[in-house]
This record gives structure tokens, sequence and C-alpha cells, in this order.
């Protein structure tokens, strides 16, 4: 009696337990559905984009009719290949500032209908994440009837969009500027790692003739190419310390020296004629 008193107990609260279940899951559907038709009847066209493919997850009806476009030929497709929507490069200043702060707050953009006829609007944007996955959320709201009607409201959104097209160009000298540095970099870097190598064959090629006069019990001869291999390599020496000075000079005055040119010669040609001796 015990045991099925104990097992009817149970059947209950699994009962119980599943009804909740379903309520709860019930509820998150109707959410769901519910968060569904708000973003799809919103009058603010809306768009949901991947954060790192840039690939448009979904549009909403305002946002399809403010382009004048279906879905099939706006969803799945990247930012970056609606150039009939959007200028080339009108995109990149937003998606810095995003990035930069996480939000974006009614920032000046013209978009092209599909018909060719341009809209001028303001985007708003917050980052959320979809099982992991980062995405954007953004608002387009279309203000040209707004600007026409306001001359005031004009002047103000296109010292907006001049204050950005300024960040956009300043943006790409940013960039281009970026590039002619690291290709510096990478010739900077070639040519220092042929200038240490000098003294390093140098060193390579008479210690060899060394071991060979050793060999041939000439010390004499030996102990002149030790000579050489100590000058190889205070010469490497002075170069890595010029190296370390030179990652300071910006904070060192100019220095003017003599040179001894002649010396320098004979220092380099001894250099030279060890790696090609004919």
């Amino acid at each position: 009696v015990f045991l099925g008193a104990t097992v009817v107990q149970r059947t209950r609260k699994v009962k119980l337990e599943k009804r909740r279940r379903e309520r709860a899951e019930g509820a998150l559907d109707r959410a769901r559905q519910l968060l569904e038709q708000t973003f799809d009847r919103s009058p603010d066209a809306m768009l949901i984009v991947e954060g790192g493919t840039r690939i448009v997850r979904d549009a909403n009806v305002a946002m399809r009719a403010l382009l004048g476009t279906t879905p099939e030929s706006l969803l799945g497709r990247a930012l970056d290949d609606l150039r009939e929507h959007v200028e080339p490069g009108a995109l990149a200043p937003l998606v810095d500032a995003l990035a930069a702060t996480d939000t974006l707050e009614a920032a000046p953009l013209r978009i092209r209908r599909a018909d060719g006829q341009m809209r001028d609007c303001l985007v708003s944007a917050d980052r959320f994440a979809v099982d992991g996955v980062p995405h954007v959320f953004a608002l387009v709201r279309d203000i040209t009837d707004q600007l026409a009607a306001d001359a005031e409201m004009r002047r103000g959104y296109e010292a907006l969009a001049a204050e950005l097209a300024a960040s956009r160009e300043a943006l790409a000298d940013a960039r281009a500027g970026q590039v002619r540095a690291e290709h510096s970099m990478q010739e900077y870097t070639r040519s220092l790692a042929h200038d240490l190598k000098t003294p390093l064959n140098a060193i390579h090629g008479f210690a060899g003739l060394l071991r060979m006069r050793l060999q041939a019990g000439r010390v004499e001869e030996a102990l002149g190419f030790t000579d050489r291999i100590e000058s190889a390599a205070r010469r490497m020496t002075a170069m890595i310390g010029a190296l370390s000075r030179l990652s300071q000079i910006g904070r060192q005055p100019l220095q003017r020296e003599t040179l001894d040119m002649r010396r320098m010669v004979e220092d380099t040609w001894s250099l030279i004629v060890t790696a090609h001796p004919a």
C-alpha cells in the first residue's frame, strides 16, 4: 500500500512538472511570436546583421519598403555587397564607431531605393548575441520629408554628414598610412637581416680558415684570422648597439661626428672578400 501511494504521488509530481514546463514553453512561444510580430509590424525600418560576416539575417517590412526591395534580394547578403543601396565606404565609419563603443546613435546615412530615389536616414545600432554569435540590431529612420520641411534640421544633418565624411577620409588616410608603414617595416627588416648576416658570414668564413691553418700548424696565419673574427664580432656588436640607440632616437639630441671613411671601407672590404673570395 505504501509503495502504491508513493508511485501515485510521484506520478502526480511528474504530471505537475510536465504541465508547468508546457506552460513555460507556451509562454516562451507566445513571447517569441509577439517579438516577431513587433519586429515585423514596427513602422521603423529594422535590420539584424551577423557581426563577423556582416550578413543580413533579418529585415522587417518597413526596412524592405524603405529600400523598395524583396526579402530574397536582401536576406543572406553581406552589407558590403549592397552597393545598389549604400555607397561603397559609407558603412565603414559606422561599423568602426559601433566597434569602438558597442552602440551607435543617430548617424547620418544616405540610402538609395531600388527605384533610384535617394533617402536621408539616421541609423542607430546596438550589439547583442544569438547563441553566442555576435549580431547587430540596426534601426533606420527615414527623415527625408522632415529635412525638406525644416531648413534648420537640414543644416544640422548636412553638418553631421560632412563630419562623418571627414572621419571616413581620415580613416582611409590612416589605413593607407598603416599600409605604407607596414611596407617600410618589411623593407627595413629585410635590409637589417641582410646587414646582420654579413659579419656572421665573415665569422663563419674566418673560423673555417682558422681551423685549416691550425690543422696545418701555421699558427701565425691563424692568429691573423682571429683578429678578423674579433673585428667582425665587434662590427656586429656595434650594429646591435646602433639598433638599440635607433629605438631611442626620438629622445636623443642630434650629434655630429667625423667618420674615418677609409677605415669603414677597409672593414667593409674585409667582410665582403670572405663571403665572395673570387
